[in-house]
């Protein structure tokens, strides 16, 4: 795989720190930060 020799590195110092940000990018994910923002916002502006 192509990624392997970027994540290999981190995978075996810190396996933990990978499987948490993983956990943590399919739990924020672009549509659930939006929708946040929609309904919480209150001076800030949307862009593209």
């Amino acid at each position: 795989m192509v990624f392997d020799k970027v994540f290999g590195p981190f995978i075996e110092q810190s396996p933990v720190s990978v499987m948490f940000r993983g956990t943590l990018e399919n739990i924020f994910t672009a549509r659930r930060l939006d929708g946040l923002f929609e309904r919480t916002a209150q001076r800030q502006c949307c862009r593209d």
